[in-house]
């Protein structure tokens, strides 16, 4: 969890949020994002706004508690022209109210959001909300990191130029500082040369010196946790 008192990226994107703009918090696990966007979720709410929660995967849409954005736009896998979906979104009343109703989208996990689904979705809500604003004016809160997994199919979605219509660059906050390892720089060093695909031969040689490494046996692992080569 964050320390006491926010640090300025988390400051920032919760001022954005609050202030009902569009923001993408971007940056290595362990820095803070979840938690600023829970913060700004739960101000959000108290001034009764409704927030919708949804990730890129069934996993990920899990571990926040809501649901995935496929299902939230009721486009199924989202593979038809946006004017099938969108007549498929204004046929289902509960979907056209989700889209019409809800004042923010909460996008977790949106490196594996492709450019033309992102496209598909803006275009969806600027027709179905009857507003020539990015996502109908729909307030667009996105996390996650393009360092980790890509799309399965399909350009990132920064490829996009909506997406940058959508999050302008005084809009997107850029998250550094690792919370989640604060206390081991070592590790820190290593996992920000993971994330790069840049392992530097003083992390190697701490990882190989680590192989078959003996655990404590408070640690009680059942059968032996090890490094493979």
């Amino acid at each position: 969890s964050v320390p006491q008192g926010p640090a300025p990226a988390q400051e920032r994107a919760i001022d954005l949020m609050v202030e009902r703009h569009n923001v993408a918090m971007l940056g290595p696990a362990g820095t803070g994002k979840s938690w600023a966007t829970s913060k700004g979720v739960e101000i959000l709410r108290q001034n009764s706004l409704i927030v919708a929660i949804t990730a890129t995967t069934g996993r990920a849409a899990l571990d926040i508690g809501g649901t995935t954005l496929h299902s939230w736009a009721g486009v199924g896998l989202g593979k038809e022209d946006v004017d099938e979906l969108l007549k498929r979104a204004r046929r289902n009343k509960r979907v056209r109210e989700r889209w019409c109703h809800t004042d923010v989208l909460v996008i977790d996990e949106v490196s594996m959001l492709d450019a033309e689904f992102f496209d598909k979705l803006d275009e969806i809500g600027r027709r179905i909300r009857r507003v020539p604003e990015p996502f109908g004016g729909l307030q667009v809160v996105a996390g996650g990191d393009f360092l980790q997994l890509p799309p399965i199919n399909g350009k990132y979605v920064f490829h996009s130029a909506r997406w940058h219509e959508c999050f302008p660059a005084d809009h997107s906050v850029v998250f550094r500082y690792n919370f989640r390892q604060q206390s081991d720089a070592r590790l820190q060093d290593i996992l920000a040369d993971v994330r790069a695909g840049n392992l530097s031969a003083e992390s190697k040689a701490l990882l190989e010196a680590r192989v078959n490494f003996p655990l404590p046996p408070e640690l009680n692992v059942d059968p032996p946790l090890v490094l493979a080569r």
